[in-house]
């Protein structure tokens, strides 16, 4: 569905990123994000565990919104 490189853009609230799409593989099966992931990880304070959903908005397979789910943080 996406090109060899492609552009899709993330939405959450009011705010908006630009990522970088490549597929790596030989067969076109493994796509990844490439720009634009740590502006992406430090503006919604990211840490490891987080789980990041992008729901698909319209047809274009370009527009996502994107609900992230903190990780559980277990008392000392």
């Amino acid at each position: 569905m996406w090109k060899k490189k492609d552009k899709i853009h993330v939405y959450k609230g009011g705010v908006s990123w630009e990522f970088d799409i490549k597929k790596k593989s030989r067969n076109g099966i493994r796509t990844t994000i490439h720009g634009g992931w740590i502006q992406f990880r430090n503006n919604l304070q990211l840490n490891l565990g987080d789980g990041c959903f992008f729901r698909w908005i319209d047809e274009s397979f370009h527009h996502f919104r994107v609900e992230i789910v903190k990780a559980a943080v277990l008392p000392n």
